[in-house]
C-alpha cells in the first residue's frame, strides 16, 4: 500500500514540476515575442528595422494597395543623429536584400531597390532630433 501511495505522490509532484515548467515556458515565450514585436521594425513597413531611440509616428502611416502595386509612406522621429541613422541603414538593408542605388542617393537621402520595390530613407535632422521618412514603392507585372 505504501508503495502506491509513493508513486502516486510522485507522479502528482512530476505533473505539478512539469505545469509550473510549462507555465514558466509560456510566460518567457509571450515576454519575448512581445519584446521582439513592440520594437525594431516598423508597423506600417514591417521589414524595415527601425533605428534604437527611433519612434514611429503611428498617425502618419500611409498605405496604397491595388493590383498595380503598393505605396507607402511612414515617419520616424527621435534623438538620434542623422549620421547615425543614415549607417544604420547602409549597414543594416543590404542583410536584407536591399541593394544600395548609390547614383540616386545624396547626403541626407538613401535609396535602395530590392527587387521591383523602391524605397528611400531622408533624414531630416533639426535641433538635435530627426525626422526620418521612409518611402516605398512597388510595381507589379501584369
Amino acid at each position: 500500500m505504501e508503495d502506491q501511495h509513493f508513486i502516486a505522490r510522485l507522479v502528482k509532484d512530476d505533473f505539478h514540476k512539469m505545469l509550473i515548467t510549462i507555465i514558466v515556458f509560456i510566460a518567457l515565450y509571450f515576454f519575448y515575442v512581445n519584446k521582439v514585436n513592440s520594437e525594431d521594425f516598423l508597423d506600417c513597413i514591417e521589414d524595415i528595422p527601425l533605428v534604437n531611440k527611433l519612434y514611429e509616428k503611428k498617425d502618419s502611416c500611409f498605405y496604397f494597395d491595388s493590383d498595380e502595386g503598393r505605396v507607402v509612406n511612414v515617419e520616424a522621429e527621435g534623438s538620434v543623429r542623422q549620421d547615425t541613422i543614415l549607417n544604420f541603414y547602409l549597414n543594416v538593408l543590404p542583410q536584407l536584400g536591399w541593394k544600395i542605388n548609390t547614383d540616386d542617393s545624396y547626403d541626407n537621402v538613401i535609396k535602395f531597390n530590392r527587387g521591383k520595390e523602391l524605397l528611400n530613407v531622408l533624414v531630416h535632422e533639426n535641433n538635435k532630433k530627426s525626422l526620418v521618412i521612409f518611402f516605398s514603392f512597388l510595381l507589379l507585372d501584369h
